[in-house]
């Protein structure tokens, strides 16, 4: 990296070579979400990871994109069911601003419960598809995701400037709606 981008704080290095590596152990899963101006390199930093086993990277998100009723003899269509405790690799998770608000809605919502450890969806075609894992996520975003369009569902932080008891996630969770 140092060949191609100057890095100032090295720690973005560390970091992402450790999520992978603690995605394994027995605890919540990391998900990470990267956030700074475009053209800042988050994106030249989550695809470096793209040969690691376990990396699964995606370009879009959709309702469908966890438990899909699809139907393919030669491939599993839900991606949490190809996981087998990997990662999610999300170059650009600001693009979820533009979405639809309501696939937008059910995606956090998704995202809230596979944090979680478990998602069950109820097909049209009458089938249930039902995931028990962990999943890790690195995400890139700009600046614009903290405007609070979009809240994370990764677990609540107070904050620590405030000495009232309204969490961040409480705030962000109002400003989603």
């Amino acid at each position: 990296f140092h060949e191609l981008y100057l890095i100032t704080d090295e720690g973005i290095i560390d970091l992402l070579l450790a999520t992978p590596v603690a995605q394994k152990l027995p605890y919540e899963p990391i998900w990470l979400m990267i956030v700074g101006a475009s053209s800042s390199g988050k994106t030249e930093f989550i695809t470096s990871l793209n040969k690691v086993h376990g990396i699964y990277p995606i370009s879009n998100l959709t309702p469908h994109t966890f438990l899909s009723g699809q139907k393919n003899k030669n491939v599993e269509t839900s991606l949490l069911l190809r996981l087998e405790n990997g990662i999610i690799t999300f170059k650009d998770f600001t693009s979820m601003l533009s979405m639809n608000k309501d696939e937008r809605q059910e995606i956090m919502a998704q995202l809230r419960e596979i944090y979680d450890g478990s998602l069950t969806k109820d097909l049209g075609t009458g089938e249930k598809k039902v995931w028990r894992g962990k999943m890790g996520l690195i995400a890139g975003a700009t600046t614009a995701i903290a405007s609070g369009c979009v809240a994370a569902p990764a677990a609540p932080t107070v904050q620590k400037d405030s000495m009232a008891s309204t969490s961040t996630w409480d705030v962000q969770r109002e400003k989603w709606r």
